[in-house]
């Protein structure tokens, strides 16, 4: 039984290692980095501001809560106290404090 445990873990790490090769040699393609600096420069401000003003139009007066959350945490994050919190070795407690 071990030695059948032995063998199938080696053949799930032999294709985690071919996976892995594989992904990371598809990644170093200048294609696949422009898109996914794209795709990231999209979500992190065009796509986002986008949403926050679609979540009121769509969604009602849930909508424009769950907008204003949105901005509330942004706001929070960038100028506000969870910035304290990083590089806070007791995150936990930090992060429990200002939730």
């Amino acid at each position: 039984m071990q030695l059948w445990l032995e063998r199938t873990v080696a053949r799930w790490a032999d294709r985690d290692l071919r996976w892995t090769q594989a992904i990371h040699s598809v990644a170093r393609w200048p294609v696949v980095i422009l898109a996914l600096v794209i795709v990231s420069r999209l979500a992190n401000g065009l796509l986002w501001y986008t949403l926050i003003i679609v979540f009121p139009l769509m969604g009602g007066l849930t909508g424009t809560a769950c907008a204003i959350l949105h901005w509330k945490r942004a706001f929070e994050y960038l100028f506000g106290s969870r910035s304290e919190c990083q590089g806070n070795r007791d995150r936990d407690h930090c992060l429990s404090r200002h939730s």
